[in-house]
This record gives C-alpha cells, structure tokens and sequence, in this order.
C-alpha cells in the first residue's frame, strides 16, 4: 500500500470519515487487502478512543478480559457505524455497569443478543462476550460460562444455568452500607462527612478517573434507597 495512503488512513479523525474514505475507496475499485486492513485498524483505533471518551473510562492497566472486552466493544462500535447505525446501548451498559459486569449481563440472556449477532454476521464471533468469558474463565461467574457455551453450540454439564450469584453491583454496596453504618456507630449515631475517594477506597476503587462512574451508580442506589 502507498505510504501517502497509509498516512492518510492513520489521520482519519472520526469514524464517520472512515467510512465515507471506505465508500470511495470501494466505488474507485481501489478497496485492496492492505486498505481494507488499514481501515479496520482505524476504525478499532477510534471506536477505542470514542469507549474511553463517552464512558469517562482509563483503559490502562485493563485485565486480560477486559482489554479484550475494550476490544470487541470498539470493533461493535465500527461496525455499527459502518451500517449507519450507532452501539449506544452498548455503551450506556459499559457506563452503568463496568466491563466485566456489562460482558456477565450481556451473555446470561434467554437468547442471544443483538450485539452477538452482529459479530457473527461480521463474521467476528470470536469478538463476542461468550467467546471472552470462555478464554478467561476465572473472571466470570459459573453462571456466565455456562449461558456462553450454550450461546456458542457447546454442551453444559446440567441442562439449567447455575443460580444467580449476588451481582458485583450487589456485593459492593452491601459492603459500602456496613462501613457507613460502622461509620456512624463510631460517632455516636451521627454520619461524619466523608468524600467519594474515601468511600470508593473502601470498595478497592482508588482510581475515582476510572471507576467514578461505577462507584457513582452505587452511591447513587443508596441515595435512592434512602
């Protein structure tokens, strides 16, 4: 492939820009191997860069699953943009729920979901959520690993999923409940002011840049609940 092209690929600022270069590079009978390889380089690169920016998320120092997570998420996001459509469901449940509990949510379903069919008519299963939570099973619950190998033809050892284990969500604000409560009890029943670092901390989040959203959603349960 030509350098200046190449260049020209890599400079590309948007998704909607790689697209629009893929149309006219297709209409020019000039959409060889290289380009096409280029282009879907660029179009990772950006969905990437769109994940981190719309979900406020670090994207350093990710797990095995969930650099691969990141991954899919922003080939999905591509490809979606490719069809005229856009993956903002997708992204509001990285927002809402973190990457590893989004991958959980999304497999255990009765059917697969839309996403996955998406990968699968890209031809790019091996993205899918079911396929991550299969090559690192020891970030998973038992209960995703088994609605992942039914997704992907695979037997299971029982016909029925395993019960549901208290969700990620669940355990870390029954955990920020009893440090506030033990908060309290040690200022004679009044809650001494704290900030969202302090509490975050306790729930092992001492990143607020990377987990500011997902501690905020607990928080914000509580505030509900209260």
């Amino acid at each position: 492939m030509d350098e200046r092209i190449a260049r020209f690929i890599g400079n590309l600022g948007s998704l909607k820009d790689v697209t629009q270069f893929e149309s006219n590079a297709r209409g020019r009978d000039a959409l060889t191997d290289e380009v096409k390889d280029a282009i879907k380089a660029r179009s990772i690169e950006l969905g990437r860069r769109s994940i981190a920016e719309k979900n406020r998320l670090d994207l350093t120092d990710l797990s095995p699953a969930e650099e691969i997570i990141v991954q899919t998420a922003a080939e999905y996001v591509a490809i979606k943009e490719r069809e005229g459509s856009n993956a903002n469901r997708m992204l509001l449940q990285l927002r809402n729920r973190g990457l590893i509990e989004a991958a959980e949510t999304s497999v255990a379903k009765s059917k697969p979901t839309q996403g996955f069919q998406t990968l699968v008519e890209a031809d790019r299963s091996d993205l899918s959520y079911e396929q991550i939570v299969l090559d690192h099973p020891d970030e998973f619950s038992p209960r995703a690993i088994w609605f992942s190998r039914r997704t992907l033809g695979l037997p299971n050892e029982s016909p029925k999923p395993p019960a549901e284990a208290i969700s990620t969500t669940q355990a870390r604000t029954e955990t920020l409940l009893k440090w506030l409560q033990t908060r309290s009890h040690s200022n004679g029943g009044r809650l001494a002011s704290f900030t969202n670092a302090e509490a975050a901390a306790v729930l092992g989040m001492t990143d607020m840049h990377k987990f500011g959203r997902v501690f905020g959603n607990i928080q914000s349960r509580i505030d509900f609940a209260c």
